[in-house]
């Protein structure tokens, strides 16, 4: 009889979630949080704006060309023909080839598979790790907070570049190495960011409902803080991205990240670099594939945080008001200027 009406303690079951009361007290109040970030009104916003649009035609188009690339593309982007290297854009070949007889359109194609999934991976990789400690420490606080955020000012004293080309010194080059040296230079920004919303969520009023109610730090961790971070990780994420792919293609440029055959946008222009001045277009082409991708995620970015940004959100559209003497003169009033401007009426004046 004591079994059937033995009730779980939300305070000793750290899964267990709160009462009733408290879901019911909070409910609102996630709602209003997450109304400005709902997917429908971020995607109607962010394809109103001409930014966001750009950069989605853009982004959208070098990933479904890149998976495409078998079916789409004539030619192998390792296969080597020495009779027609260093040919110039041609109805062939609309880009040309490089040194070795190697279509540059077909390679480009394919690097953005490579540069675009590196990108991908440690971004995923650092946000995944770095979030997570973010949220430890903004929650908890004290101790733990300031041991992790000590660990990541050190790795954030760092340049970037330079702490991946160590890292990548210690363990060796290749893709692999490559994503990991990346993720580990990104991973004191998204600790930094998701502690920082943490901090001001974990005062609200509404955790404090339900911190009273008894729920479980895991609980209001998943169900009422992160919700609540997702739009500012996911501007950063489209932000970070971006340099992302600059680092790997910085690293494959210098020979420390993926190296060739591999087509890669980074080792491309390393090897177009020693014909520079008579076949620019071994550099030309994979340049302009870099500064398209990052201006893609550049675009999504800002009209990402355009579109969860509250207080433009709240912001009315600003009217111009028409000035007095700039107002569109009616037929009667310009066919009078007209006739003041006639000599006879000069004359008379």
């Amino acid at each position: 009889m004591s079994t059937d009406l033995e009730s779980t303690d939300p305070t000793t079951d750290p899964t267990a979630g709160p009462p009733a009361a408290a879901s019911d007290a909070a409910s609102t109040t996630r709602s209003t949080d997450r109304s400005r970030g709902a997917p429908d009104s971020v995607l109607r916003s962010v394809v109103r704006s001409r930014r966001g649009v750009i950069g989605i035609v853009i982004l959208v188009t070098m990933v479904v060309s890149s998976l495409l690339a078998p079916w789409i593309m004539p030619y192998d982007p390792s296969a080597q023909s020495l009779t027609e290297a260093l040919q110039g854009p041609s109805w062939e070949h609309w880009l040309g080839t490089d040194d070795f007889g190697r279509d540059m359109l077909t390679r480009i194609v394919y690097g953005a598979r490579v540069t675009l999934l590196s990108g991908v991976l440690a971004v995923a990789g650092s946000l995944l790790i770095g979030g997570l400690l973010g949220a430890i420490a903004g929650y908890e606080g004290g101790r733990v907070d300031n041991a992790i955020m000590r660990v990541m000012d050190v790795l954030l004293a760092l340049p970037t570049l330079l702490l991946a080309i160590a890292i990548i010194a210690a363990l060796g080059g290749g893709l692999f190495n490559m994503l990991i040296a990346i993720g580990l230079a990104q991973l004191p920004i998204y600790a930094r960011t998701v502690r920082g919303e943490v901090l001001k969520i974990r005062e609200l009023e509404f955790i404090e409902v339900v911190r009273s109610m008894g729920a479980s730090k895991p609980y209001i961790v998943r169900v009422h803080v992160i919700p609540n971070v997702t739009s500012v990780v996911l501007v950063r994420v489209t932000m970070g991205m971006a340099g992302v792919v600059i680092a790997a293609a910085g690293l494959s440029f210098i020979g420390l990240g993926v190296t060739p055959p591999t087509p890669e946008w980074g080792s491309m222009l390393n090897s177009g670099r020693p014909y520079l001045r008579t076949n620019s277009h071994l550099t030309l082409y994979p340049g302009v594939a870099i500064m398209l991708a990052v201006f893609a995620l550049s675009f999504i970015g800002d009209a990402l945080r355009d579109a969860m940004d509250p207080m433009s959100a709240a912001r009315p559209a600003k009217r111009t008001r028409r000035l007095p003497w700039r107002r569109r003169r009616s037929a009667a009033e310009r066919a009078d200027v007209r006739g003041r401007l006639q000599p006879e009426h000069l004359e008379s004046r």
